[in-house]
């Protein structure tokens, strides 16, 4: 067997180096691009890949002079303008890091790691709206979205294996890629492996350091973890990141409930209920935190708002019953009655059902029904 044309083999470890990087062995990266450029000094390529590795591992100055100087050789290279930016962020230098990734954009509008480049730069810069849209830009220009979008379909419909099959294909691919490493966290956390979620987590934000998805997951992944306090910081920065999203406010009111905030996790629920109506469990939520505080009628409120929403919900008669001094009405032990002589009704909503109408014939004294 004859031996690999030389171009050939160089071009195949400029490959693996790049691999390497994408994979977070940044230290092995360097040692091999620094041989190449022994063999090859000035290698645009691995120029470029030696000043990411560079800023993987923390060396900003060396970065950001390794890659000034390569695009004043080749001012067109957008991945090392990309990466210059980031380099730039890194250092604290946000408004030149936002001009060079403007630069890329203008003239590659598609260009999906300068989008992500970008939300985190505004985000750096408090741009909190524009930043929103540079996130959904990228998401738009994955180059794997359409998989991405398909294995996501898998995960909420708990086809965990497809999902999983989908997103470690995407990660063969590119190890680096924020999307499939924060689903195959999902995928971790939900099988109760909550340290690999948050390896994963972690270098996803390398990648992107204020990915909406990333922060999402480690906030849920701590959560798990009973790191409340950290959990609670990153659900805060979460909310920053997009304000809009019901889930990250229910983290929030998650962990205030286990640190004993009362007040803020009843903030956050409301304000949960505020983007998602139709939620009848947040409104049972609110519910119970509203009883905690002391607000009896705000209590009884919420929970008969949760039955307006579905009448058939078990668990709030239940916690309807087990407020102090509450009567229920005939309408109400009626349509009691009724869910429990149905045969749509599960064993634990016929438990609850049992224990409030229970507490509805105690009330007007029929005891044999009520036993």
């Amino acid at each position: 067997m004859s031996a690999p044309h030389p171009q050939a083999a160089f071009e195949q470890s400029v490959r693996h180096a790049h691999a390497a990087l994408r994979a977070g062995q940044a230290a092995s990266a360097e040692a091999l691009l620094r041989q190449l450029l022994l063999q090859d000094p000035g290698e645009v390529n691995c120029e470029w890949l030696l000043g990411a590795a560079l800023l993987e591992q923390g060396k900003v100055p060396e970065s950001i002079a390794t890659l000034e100087a390569l695009l004043e050789r080749a001012p067109d290279f957008a991945e090392a303008r990309v990466d210059l930016a980031r380099a730039y962020r890194r250092d604290g230098r946000a408004a030149q890091a936002r001009e060079q990734v403007r630069r890329v954009l203008e003239k590659t509008p598609h260009h999906h790691r300068a989008w992500l480049a970008y939300g985190d730069v505004l985000v750096d810069l408090a741009q909190y709206p524009d930043a929103q849209v540079a996130f959904e830009r990228a998401r738009l220009t994955d180059p794997y979205r359409a998989r991405t979008e398909e294995a996501t379909a898998a995960l909420v419909a708990d086809d965990r294996k497809k999902a999983e099959g989908i997103f470690r294909e995407i990660l063969t691919l590119d190890a680096a890629h924020v999307a499939a490493l924060t689903g195959l966290a999902a995928l971790s956390l939900a099988a109760d492996v909550s340290g690999d979620a948050e390896r994963l987590l972690r270098h996803a934000l390398r990648q992107s350091a204020h990915s909406p998805l990333a922060w999402r997951g480690l906030a849920q992944t701590l959560l798990a973890q009973g790191r409340l306090e950290e959990a609670l910081a990153a659900a805060r920065h979460g909310v920053r990141l997009e304000p809009k999203n019901p889930h990250t406010w229910i983290t929030i009111a998650g962990v205030s409930t286990r640190l004993m905030r009362q007040d803020e996790a009843l903030t956050a629920y409301e304000q949960a209920a505020q983007l998602q109506p139709p939620d009848v469990r947040l409104r049972l939520s609110i519910g119970h935190v509203q009883k905690t505080l002391g607000k009896r009628p705000e209590s009884e409120a919420s929970y008969k708002a949760a039955l307006e929403l579905d009448p058939g919900f078990a668990e709030a008669y239940w916690s309807l019953a087990d407020l102090k001094n509450y009567s229920f009405s005939a309408a109400e032990v009626a349509t009691m009655e009724q869910l429990l002589a149905s045969d749509k009704r599960g064993r634990a909503n016929e438990a609850q059902l049992h224990f409030a109408l229970g507490r509805a014939y105690e009330q007007r004294q029929q005891y044999p029904q009520a036993f």
